[in-house]
């Protein structure tokens, strides 16, 4: 785990929540989306960190209409 895992803005929380809800949105698989999100943005990919759980809550709080 590396500290961009762990320690980031509220800024970039915002912006890992709205990339989760978009993904929803447009039907993109929860773990293919954050595999994207890990290597666009240098996050370790396959353990549980802040940042991971941030991209997940914007997934899973999409509601669809």
């Amino acid at each position: 785990m590396n500290m961009q895992d762990i320690v980031f803005s509220d800024l970039t929380r915002k912006l890992l929540e709205e990339n989760g809800r978009m993904d929803a949105a447009t039907g993109k698989d929860m773990e293919t989306g954050w595999r994207e999100i890990c290597s666009g943005m240098g996050y370790d990919y396959g353990r549980r960190t802040p940042a991971e759980e941030a991209y997940k809550d914007g997934y899973y709080s999409y509601r669809k209409s």
